[in-house]
């Protein structure tokens, strides 16, 4: 007899989890408030365990025929003095590395998961209750309904979190903005990947499938709250100020409003379980886009929540068996994780100077192997 489990969230940990749970005879439910998948993200790394679990799931060929094509990255100052160039092929020669949009991530879960289970957009979870025996829950859409299980992947602003977490978890903002935009590619880039690296502030550039670029902005801000739509470009183009000609020509073509802003914190949660239910993914432990391993974690998490209860039918024991063992590996990537915002986004001149110079001049197989072990966890 199947069991009934309701998936919060449209995203990758929900659409990984309701594929891996159909597979092991549950009949998942998935719930998005948002009219449709989202959109907006940029470029993601599925490395090491995510890249394994993709094959697992079936779904890492579709995924393949989106891979970027990067094959090189390079970090410049200001004075556009190239500080650091990697070569893709030397530093993941180790490690299975599938560089792709998020928003493909997304498209191909979505198009393999939707014939296999509903999925329902616009609406959400208004009430949750974990009673013996089952999770009662009530949606907007007025509808109210029992589960076996239910899984919140919801993402870091989850509506859901506060209601079976209210004091247990901590945002840790990081004092930064983020906004990404698509454009024209006005910097002629071939299949590579740039940073434009200043004192607390840097552009991400990129190459795309469509032949387009993609660019990512991360300056420092202690905003705690977003500013409205009308105002975000204009918000952008401050932070960035004679920032130089390079980021000068990318800002051009910032459209009216980025296709993508977000102030950048980290979501830390000291539960991730009650009773039948879990916090999954970014609701329960986003790491932001500095720890390049979100979306990884994302498919991991899902993949290994799956595993705890194909081997515990007891469902609030596997819940607590599955965090036990992911604890491990998520919390050491979001302390890493802080102490590279001061790496990428430096907020004083000592620590930029430092910055550069270690870019500049130390070897390139140390890079190497930094970024053979980041990817190699996940």
């Amino acid at each position: 007899m199947s069991r009934k489990v309701l998936i919060s969230g449209a995203g990758i940990a929900g659409l990984t989890a309701g594929l891996w749970l159909k597979r092991q005879g549950f009949e998942p439910v998935i719930v998005e408030q948002a009219s449709a998948p989202l959109k907006g993200g940029f470029l993601v790394s599925l490395s090491d365990k995510a890249y394994q679990y993709a094959g697992e799931l079936g779904v890492l060929s579709a995924m393949q025929e989106r891979n970027m094509g990067i094959t090189s990255s390079s970090y410049h100052n200001k004075n556009e003095t190239t500080l650091l160039a990697l070569d893709y092929q030397k530093l993941f020669e180790n490690v299975d590395v599938l560089q792709i949009m998020r928003d493909d991530v997304v498209d191909v879960l979505y198009q393999t998961a939707r014939d296999k289970m509903e999925i329902r957009f616009n609406d959400s979870i208004e009430i949750i209750s974990n009673q013996t025996g089952a999770v009662e829950v009530g949606f907007t859409s007025g509808l109210q309904e029992k589960y076996d299980l239910a899984v919140i992947a919801e993402g870091p602003n989850s509506s859901t979190r506060p209601l079976l977490f209210p004091d247990s978890v901590t945002i840790d903002y990081l004092d930064l903005y983020c906004a990404a935009f698509r454009l024209p590619n006005v910097l002629n880039l071939e299949n590579k990947f740039e940073t434009h690296m200043q004192k607390g502030r840097y552009m991400a550039i990129f190459n795309t499938l469509e032949g387009d670029l993609g660019s990512v902005f991360i300056w420092s801000s202690d905003a705690r709250k977003m500013p409205p739509k009308d105002e975000q470009t204009q918000t952008l183009l401050a932070g960035f100020d004679n920032a130089g000609t390079v980021i000068g020509r990318v800002l051009e073509h910032c459209p009216d409003q980025p296709h993508y802003m977000d102030i950048l914190k980290q979501v830390k949660a000291e539960d991730w379980v009650v009773g039948r239910t879990v916090i999954l993914g970014d609701a329960a432990h986003c790491m932001t886009l500095f720890s390049g391993r979100g979306a990884g974690a994302a498919i991991t998490g899902a993949s290994r929540l799956a595993e705890s209860l194909k081997l515990q039918r007891d469902i609030p024991k596997a819940l607590l068996s599955y965090e036990a063992a992911n604890r491990p590996i998520i919390d050491p990537i979001q302390r890493q994780t802080r102490k590279a915002v001061r790496w990428y986004a430096p907020q004083n001149n000592l620590d930029w100077l430092l910055r550069d110079n270690a870019m500049r001049f130390l070897p390139n197989w140390l890079f190497q192997q930094y970024f053979n072990r980041k990817y190699s966890n996940v």
